[in-house]
């Protein structure tokens, strides 16, 4: 499997002069089309992108990085080949699109390690146990599976026996306390020591869960301030309709109560989609870790990592730190 990280700069005024037909969304889905030429996309890839601030060559530039993992090469191809071909093709792509340059870094995902960062500022301990256990949690259960364990993997998962977990081994490399806090968990069971695919199985199948569940915080985040706004809103709206007592105030009342009951319906929906994501990613993790299983256990094996996966929801800020790429073609420069 492949780790694929673009990175195209645009500058700020070109950025601000696109209409619609030219957004960064729209650019983005041009990328992944260039890509599935030369790509499977399983069902267990992890593709996203971002406006980096963290990555600003200058202050009148904005970068947009876009990443996916767990993707294998088509036949025919060799990766030299097609990282000339990536190139031709965006080059092509942004040709005439106004100032912007990209580069592109394509490499082999065979790390056993997994890095992750924790964006809250302050990081709170409250917050790090809950990260740091609920991955421990979720990757014993993996660990388990992929072993083929599953009278075990049932046993963990009612029982939290600490010996599985000190059996799976895992332990952390680096602690790096900056901002953000940067975490190395290393990969190490005894048993699978002589197994290195499998292990890489096993990290490719935690960093589906750290990518999938971090985006989904973010993608609700907004939604959840919104209801939490408008819910204090209603709050004291309701106070005041309540302390009159009129027929006008009644109305006023019974107005707001049903804005209540459609907050809460919204926020039932949130609660919902965070669940549906979970099973999604509980059945990717799955059909990494035991491809071979008949559908009726792979259900079974996927319930068992939806607990830890909604756990891993309550975490805030975790995300899949990927090694910066060593392996960037030289930046083209260029203006178009």
């Amino acid at each position: 499997m492949y780790i694929i990280e673009i990175r195209v700069t645009i500058s700020e005024e070109t950025l601000e002069s696109w209409d619609q037909s030219k957004s960064d969304i729209v650019l983005t889905g041009d990328i992944y089309s260039i890509l599935q030429k030369y790509f499977y996309f399983s069902q267990n890839f992890v593709g996203k992108f971002r406006r980096d601030a963290e990555h600003w060559v200058e202050e009148a530039t904005i970068d947009i990085v876009f990443r996916v993992i767990g993707i294998t090469l088509r036949e025919g191809y060799s990766l030299k080949e097609v990282r000339q071909l990536i190139r031709d093709e965006i080059t092509h792509l942004i040709s005439g699109l106004g100032s912007l340059s990209f580069a592109v870094s394509i490499e082999e995902d065979t790390s056993s390690n997994i890095l992750i960062k924790i964006t809250e500022d302050p990081l709170t301990a409250q917050n790090l146990t809950t990260i740091i256990s609920t991955l421990t949690e979720l990757y014993t259960k993996c660990w388990l599976i992929v072993q083929g364990r599953f009278p075990d993997l049932i046993n963990y998962s009612q029982t939290h026996d600490i010996r599985f977990t000190k059996e799976a081994n895992l332990t952390i490399g680096m602690l790096a306390h900056e901002s953000p806090t940067l975490v190395e968990l290393i990969l190490n069971p005894p048993t699978l020591a002589a197994a290195a695919g499998a292990i890489v199985t096993l990290a490719g199948a935690l960093k589906i869960a750290i990518d999938n569940i971090g985006q989904t915080s973010l993608r609700f985040k907004e939604k959840e301030l919104d209801i939490e706004i408008r819910r204090k809103e209603a709050q004291q709206a309701l106070q005041t309709a309540s302390q009159k007592a009129s027929l006008e105030g009644q109305k006023a009342q019974l107005e707001i109560e049903k804005q209540q009951l459609e907050i809460d319906r919204e926020r039932l929906e949130v609660e919902k989609s965070r669940v549906e994501v979970a099973l999604e990613t509980a059945i990717k993790m799955v059909n990494m870790l035991e491809p071979n299983a008949d559908e009726g256990t792979k259900a079974i094996l996927a319930q068992t990592l939806l607990p830890s996966l909604l756990q891993q929801g309550n975490g805030k800020g975790l995300e899949l730190a990927l090694p910066a790429p060593n392996n960037y073609e030289e930046e083209t420069n260029k203006t178009f």
